[in-house]
């Protein structure tokens, strides 16, 4: 017999073989049968009973929207019957079964009941007024609470004050509407350490067989960290579509970039093969050098894009060496020199301090700054000034400055302006000025980024801008060519034997005769070597000798045995020099100098 609308389940209603009696409001019965009672319609139900359970049968009888009554009656004939009345629209539906199968009941709802207290879902249980009554062990331990601490307390003590006024409105329409009596969502709520999560919720009405309502019981879900998960595709998503869309952007680009000088050369080279003789020598000479400089360009502009990708997989290794930072500079300002000149812009360069050396990729450094110097002539009008600075103070990190009188650069995309294909994605947006690509400055901030150093940009208070760039003073040793050696040899007896092996192993070598220049090569190069030569050194260089090996620079100082150098030197080499010997040693102070710096 379904007894759904008695809100008993499917398992309970295959199970439990009710038998069901209709009776009039008199109670006389009037319709149904069943084989524990046989009676005929038109029988009052009172005449079944003893005496004592008619009784009961009176206070088993709902009244208006009362719960179904229930409980245990005896027949005359000495027959045990559990009973439930419920009211009808002509009087009574009486239900009755055997009290044996009870026990059935019982081990059903210790399944429910275990559920309940196993479920890896927390579940909440509330009265008709939303307060709690119960809640199983997964939704105390989620949140934080005791049980003792849940009993009485109104849901809301697990708000967070994120949720909008309307998500609630809308949750109290659908759960109290006897026509839907659930609703399912999301909520950000707060445990009891005050920690927001978000959890999946579904609350669910629950109401008798009247449809009087009981109570609530909300399921809730973890699903912060799915959230997290969901955020991070969604951003990951994006990315990809701006990933696609500046792909389109950048092929555009290239395609334009790439498109202009090869249409130059065709266009050039086509004018002189049908002009041949008849063109001018002049006209053809300046066509052949538009062709050179179109080509050029191609490829500056591939050697840029394979450069950013060869950076961006960490595939690219520095070419470290020894270099003055001076010495770059003032080579990147003579090749830009005439480009300036050109267009009627003073191109200087300042240096304050002496510039002492800077393992780096020389080629590297160069592109870097010509990218910022060449960008600073383009945008810098006739009659400006572009200013290279370098600084350089003991102890401090070498700073480079290259300074122009040009418009500046919107202080909305000062932040962005060494981002990959930035001029790609603002699509025009910098009025003022632009970086082509956006390859040029990106690959500047790469290489700095190689060689330990920073880069920034910002524009000056009176117009302009100014790109600073700051390299530590200090890089690590990887290779004989960030090493230097000064060859203390007044008289020339040891120079022809270290130069070559020393060379070989990448180490620049310079030569100091008297104390004047070992203190020019000392101040200016650093030198991590010093060879003295085995004689009677004067008494001002063997002094300046000595206080080199005691520096704190690491200082390694090798030399052929004589006494008054003795406990001056760390190493003993004897003439003839072996190669192996230097090889060696340069090994051993690459391992030094490589090393962590101590603490």
């Amino acid at each position: 017999m379904n007894l759904s609308h008695l809100g008993v389940g499917s398992g309970f209603d295959g199970r439990e073989n009710w038998q069901r009696l209709k009776l009039d409001p008199d109670s006389v019965v009037v319709g149904g049968s069943g084989p524990l009672l046989p009676v005929m319609d038109g029988t009052p139900f009172f005449q079944l009973l003893t005496d004592p359970s008619r009784k009961d049968f009176l206070r088993m009888i709902p009244s208006g929207e009362d719960s179904p009554g229930g409980g245990i009656l005896l027949a005359t004939d000495g027959t045990m019957i559990e009973v439930m009345v419920t009211p009808s629209p002509t009087g009574y539906n009486l239900y009755y079964r055997r009290p044996v199968e009870k026990r059935g009941s019982f081990q059903r709802l210790e399944f429910f009941y275990r559920h309940f207290v196993t479920s890896q879902i927390g579940i909440c249980i509330t009265d008709p007024k939303g307060n709690i009554v119960d809640a199983n062990p997964h939704f105390l331990g989620f949140y934080g609470y005791t049980l003792d601490e849940l009993i009485g307390q109104n849901p809301r003590i697990l708000k967070s004050g994120r949720q909008s006024p309307e998500a609630y409105k809308e949750m109290w329409q659908k759960i109290s509407d006897p026509a839907i009596q659930h609703w399912s969502g999301e909520m950000i709520n707060r445990r009891k350490n005050a920690e927001e999560v978000i959890v999946a919720i579904t609350i669910s009405a629950v109401r008798n067989a009247a449809g009087v309502l009981m109570g609530f019981v909300a399921s809730t879900l973890d699903v912060t960290a799915r959230k997290q998960m969901e955020k991070e595709l969604r951003a990951s998503n994006e990315e990809l579509l701006e990933l696609n869309r500046l792909k389109t952007d950048l092929m555009a680009i290239t395609s334009h970039d790439l498109k202009s000088p090869l249409h130059a050369i065709i266009s050039r080279a086509r004018m002189l093969i049908e002009l041949g003789e008849e063109f001018p020598a002049q006209k053809r000479q300046d066509a052949l050098t538009k062709i050179v400089e179109s080509g050029e360009k191609m490829t500056t502009f591939i050697g840029e894009l394979l450069d950013l990708e060869k950076m961006e997989a960490g595939r690219y290794q520095l070419n470290s060496a020894r270099v003055h930072l001076d010495t770059v500079l003032q080579g990147c300002v003579d090749t830009n020199l005439p480009t300036a000149t050109e267009k009627g812009i003073v191109l200087a360069l300042k240096q304050r301090g002496e510039s002492g050396p800077l393992r780096a990729d020389f080629l590297k450094l160069e592109q870097a700054f010509n990218n910022i110097i060449s960008n600073a002539i383009r945008y810098t009008p006739r009659g400006g000034t572009i200013t290279v600075t370098f600084t350089e103070h003991p102890g401090k990190p070498k700073r480079v400055e290259i300074a122009d009188t040009g418009p500046g650069i919107p202080e909305k995309d000062l932040p962005f302006i060494f981002d990959r294909y930035y001029q790609a994605r603002v699509k025009g947006g910098i009025a003022a000025r632009v970086f082509g690509a956006g390859l040029g400055l990106s690959i500047v901030k790469k290489i700095m980024d190689l060689h330990d150093g920073k880069v920034w940009v910002a524009n000056g208070k009176n117009g302009g801008c100014t790109f600073t760039l700051e390299f530590p003073e200090v890089r690590r040793a990887v290779s004989g060519q960030d090493l230097a050696a000064m060859i203390v040899d007044p008289q020339q007896e040891i120079y022809g034997w270290l130069e070559a092996p020393l060379k070989k192993a990448g180490v620049s070598c310079f030569m100091a005769r008297n104390v004047f220049e070992a203190k020019r090569i000392a101040g200016r190069e650093r030198p991590e070597l010093v060879f003295a030569a085995d004689q009677e050194l004067p008494e001002q260089l063997r002094s300046f000798v000595a206080g080199l090996t005691g520096s704190k620079r690491r200082t390694s100082v090798a030399t052929t045995p004589h006494d008054q150098l003795e406990g001056l030197y760390h190493h003993q080499l004897l003439t003839p020099v072996i190669d192996i010997e230097l090889f060696e040693l340069v090994d051993d102070l690459l391992s030094e100098l490589g090393a962590p710096e101590d603490p």
